[in-house]
């Protein structure tokens, strides 16, 4: 065995061979790529003729590679062997099995009950948002760790906002605006409710 060269890193299962070349005395008849050190018999099904330019590996990983060559008289070669390090692109996107904050609070300061969610190889950041518009993965509010929330105060955000998102903090800001009306309005209101009065002991002077 002269040379045998795979890359070292790869995103795909098949790895390309750069290189597998070999000598012998009389001639090389047989080339065989497997994934473990073991001696293949020369009478094995899955030599080749030519040297293979390709391998595919079943999962990704890190990989070795061992390369044979034999010859007509069933002489098998001392194995070469190369790394591989495969790393499969990640298309999957992650799930959220369960996300659950409370229905009320007195603060703006939310805590998150429960926030957990799977991947099919592992989830990396975690992110609360008050729209619907999917962040981009490169947006620098990601944790780490699933967060609590902090909402802005309710006089920075427009008051209906405010009430979807935090209803009963809202409704109770109605309720007090109608109860207590300003003191001018006050001072109105019984000026106008003795009128009545006022007018009757004018009638019978």
């Amino acid at each position: 065995m002269s040379a045998f060269i795979i890359p070292t890193t790869s995103s795909s299962l098949i790895v390309s061979v750069s290189s597998f070349t070999a000598t012998d005395n009389k001639a090389v008849t047989g080339y065989l790529l497997t994934e473990n050190s073991t001696v293949p018999t020369a009478g094995n099904s899955e030599w080749n003729a030519a040297a293979p330019t390709s391998y595919s590996f079943s999962t990704e990983g890190t990989k070795t590679l061992y390369a044979w060559t034999k010859d007509a008289a069933g002489n098998v070669s001392a194995s070469k062997s190369a790394q591989v390090v495969i790393t499969l692109p990640d298309v999957t996107k992650p799930v959220v099995s369960a996300f659950t904050i409370p229905t009320t609070s007195s603060s703006l300061i939310v805590s998150v009950s429960s926030f957990t969610a799977t991947d099919n190889k592992a989830v990396t950041g975690y992110l609360l948002t008050e729209n619907s518009t999917v962040p981009t993965a490169g947006n620098s509010e990601w944790n780490a760790a699933a967060p609590t929330y902090s909402f802005a105060p309710e006089g920075t955000k427009p008051f209906m906002h405010g009430q979807k998102m935090l209803p009963e903090m809202f409704r109770q800001a109605k309720v007090h605006r109608w109860l207590l009306p300003c003191p001018m309005l006050q001072n109105l209101l019984c000026q106008l409710s003795s009128f009545p009065q006022l007018l009757l002991r004018l009638l019978f002077l």
